[in-house]
């Protein structure tokens, strides 16, 4: 279990994370096959897992990792140079498979907001959430946050400003308190 972590854990700041020469090798000439090989049985067993739901927790305890900090095990293996590289090779391979892209998914809503804005087929529910999915692609729409003061009036800035008035006082008398006694301000004045 040492073997495992070690290499793949980050050292000080300042410092290159130590990775395996065999796995470096493999990530300069862009030989996946070699950087799968050079993989631990558990490094190889987590990128398997971890492409099945995207969740680096539960991919390492499918792996065999053990212990109750799996989520920096699985964050950490997540930033390991190899086995991410790893990650994105099997993703573009899981895409090609399904020959699926932006455009396609573009293509697909675009056919099903027309066909369902037929007259035989119409269905409202369905044309507008097409339309939505194209608008959220397209950046047509923006998420606004209203911040509003006590029950949805204005915000009170002058209130604001009288309480950072009071603490500022309040501050300023601690430090006045804490001063000693006949410095060399106090006797000036």
């Amino acid at each position: 279990m040492a073997d495992d972590i070690s290499v793949i854990r980050p050292v000080k700041q300042g410092r290159k994370r130590a990775i395996k020469p065999k796995i470096e090798r493999a990530l300069q000439s862009g030989n996946i096959e070699d950087l799968f090989i050079s993989f631990t049985p558990r490094q190889s067993a987590f990128v398997s897992e971890y492409i099945k739901d995207f969740d680096a927790t539960a991919a390492c305890r499918r792996a065999g990792y053990s212990g109750p900090n799996l989520n920096r095990i699985g964050h950490t293996m997540l930033r390991h140079p190899g086995i991410r590289a790893a990650i994105d090779h099997l993703q573009a391979e899981q895409a090609k498979a399904f020959d699926v892209d932006v455009g396609y998914v573009v293509r697909k809503l675009t056919k099903t907001l027309e066909r369902c804005e037929d007259d035989e087929n119409f269905n409202p529910n369905a044309v507008l959430r097409a339309a939505e999915l194209l608008g959220k692609y397209l950046g047509m729409f923006i998420e606004k946050k209203e911040i509003t003061g006590k029950d949805g009036g204005a915000i009170q800035y002058e209130k604001v400003q009288e309480d950072a008035d009071a603490f500022t006082r309040a501050i300023a008398g601690l430090a006045e308190r804490q001063r000693p006694s006949g410095t060399a301000e106090e006797t000036q004045h």
